[in-house]
């Protein structure tokens, strides 16, 4: 569903640390785990509590900075179900931001340089799905840019598969030419895609460009879905 103006904010404070990162160090988006680390390092230095897992069902370590120090609380976790099919018992998201807003966010990352070059593009229609249908808010996704092309069908080499869903992320990821060099304003969703979207292009001093974005639903999810899963109205 849109965002409101707080958990804009809190969005651009992620983009704007994994595009200096993807910028200024050589293999930034190597990892999904090490994306997440600098997303919520940003977070946390920009008075944001987090939400993690403990260990425990229904229970969550709520992480925040309080006078300079790290601390943690138990919170309550809440449970994101599967969509029907799914053999997942639950959903666990990659980032759960609890204060001053609530904001779930997926996360997908796509490198030349490591093994997410192979990685099937199933995985980003499905997270794509989950922000569509309210249960994740928004989705953030780093690729170097020849894969970028490649999953919006522009693909230049002719080694390996051809990526599946190139219709969809065609009409729902802006071209890389229409993306600042920074973090800039709110894109507005394309004619063909219901996606408001904030994105730059990051030019690597490595001679490797990113493209880094953050995509959520302009609309707001209709209130029978035909799923297992429960939309997330802004509530982690």
């Amino acid at each position: 569903m849109p965002l409101d103006v707080e958990q804009l904010h809190a969005v651009r404070i992620i983009l704007r640390a994994i595009h200096e990162e993807c910028r200024t160090v050589p293999l930034g988006n190597l990892l999904e785990g090490h994306v997440k680390v600098v997303a919520v390092n940003a977070l946390l230095l920009q008075d944001h509590a987090i939400l993690e897992g403990a260990g425990r069902r229904g229970v969550g370590r709520l992480v925040r900075i309080e006078n300079g120090r790290l601390i943690q609380s138990l919170d309550r976790l809440p449970d994101m179900a599967p969509r029907k099919g799914s053999e997942k018992a639950r959903l666990s998201p990659d980032i759960r931001v609890r204060a001053p807003c609530k904001l779930v966010v997926e996360i997908q990352i796509r490198t030349q340089f490591g093994s997410q070059a192979t990685l099937f593009s199933d995985n980003l229609a499905d997270d794509l799905d989950r922000v569509r249908r309210g249960v994740a808010d928004v989705l953030l996704f780093v690729a170097d840019r020849p894969i970028y092309e490649s999953l919006r069908g522009l693909k230049a080499d002719s080694r390996g598969r051809k990526a599946k869903h190139t219709e969809v992320f065609l009409a729902t990821l802006p071209q890389p030419d229409s993306l600042p060099g920074h973090v800039g304003d709110m894109g507005a969703p394309r004619e063909q895609s219901e996606f408001g979207y904030i994105g730059s292009c990051a030019e690597s001093t490595f001679g490797v460009q990113h493209v880094v974005l953050a995509l959520w639903s302009a609309q707001t999810p209709p209130r029978n879905i035909m799923s297992a899963e429960t939309p997330n109205p802004n509530a982690c």
